[in-house]
């Protein structure tokens, strides 16, 4: 694993001392670990964003109440048992 140094003003680094006691870690690097790794799981990638665009474009809009997704799971099950024959 890398190793970070990050300069912080006196307030700034108190807060996030504050924040990592605060949050049950061990020191300030474990929060400002967490905190990256959050902004990475938020951040979407240009591929997944377009391939969520193509969906959206893709048709007309269907209702994806609990009948849907009953058929759905119905007709997955026609194909795994057909396909485990």
């Amino acid at each position: 694993m890398a190793s970070l140094t990050v300069e912080l003003e006196d307030t700034a680094r108190e807060f996030a001392e504050g924040q990592a006691k605060a949050r049950g870690y061990s020191d300030v690097g474990q929060y400002i670990a967490y905190l990256v790794a959050e902004a990475m799981e938020r951040e979407v990638s240009p591929e997944l964003e377009a391939l969520l665009v193509e969906g959206l474009e893709s048709g007309p809009r269907i209702e994806a109440g609990p009948e849907f997704w009953d058929a759905l799971r119905a007709e997955a099950g026609l194909v795994v048992r057909e396909s485990s024959r």
